[in-house]
């Protein structure tokens, strides 16, 4: 399990956040003499297009239905109420419609925003850089390769036998773990992990 302090890959396939639509992802490997490069990006987002544009428009026709429709007739019960208590009533009715409006915006804006990333992972001239790339945001984390202490296929938790997904983990001076492509096969793992060390300079590749 992560700790607080870990680094997580939010482009693999295993879900690591609450908004996020189901997805595969991609290793590209760019690989010369003195640097590895190994770029991660989430595929299959036909769905989550489909899904995305289906709430774009219930959040565009929502609105206007409700201009359209319900908002004359709470104009009329608007100037026939006489006491406040009343108009607080359907004022708390509009604030409700809004507020349910607002957070649907914020959920489609979140699910993109989790759902399109990307994970670059570059070792050359003696640094180790990952970068984590989303919609609206950007990470980007270094370190010198002798503060690299361990670097390996994780499977302590996957127990399957035949075709495991495993995760690439890293940690670094201080005790931080860097926890990248997830839910990947072995045979993909295995070989990023072998040509990372080999670009590091450690004699022990295997």
């Amino acid at each position: 399990m992560a700790g607080p302090n870990d680094i997580l890959d939010y482009a693999s396939p295993r879900p690591r956040g609450r908004y996020r639509l189901p997805s595969v992802s991609r290793l590209d490997v760019q690989r010369e003499w003195d640097s590895l490069v190994v770029i991660e990006t989430l595929r299959g987002k036909g769905a989550a297009i489909a899904a995305m544009l289906i709430g774009l428009v219930s959040l565009i026709t929502l609105p206007c239905s409700f201009i359209n429709t319900t908002m004359p007739g709470i104009v009329r019960l608007w100037q026939d109420l006489s006491d406040d208590q009343s108009r607080a009533r359907a004022l708390l009715g509009m604030a409700i419609f809004l507020a349910l409006w607002g957070s649907d915006a914020v959920l489609l804006v979140l699910v993109a925003n989790n759902t399109w990333r990307k994970t670059v992972l570059e070792v050359r001239d003696g640094t180790l850089t990952l970068t984590l790339q989303s919609l609206f945001g950007r990470q980007v984390h270094n370190w010198p390769f002798e503060q690299i202490l361990e670097l390996g296929v994780d499977r302590t938790l996957e127990l399957e036998f035949i075709d495991p997904r495993l995760e690439l983990v890293l940690r670094a001076h201080g005790g931080q773990l860097i926890h990248l492509f997830a839910d990947h096969k072995e045979a993909e793992l295995e070989p990023i992990a072998a040509g990372l060390k080999q670009t590091m300079g450690w004699t022990n590749v295997g």
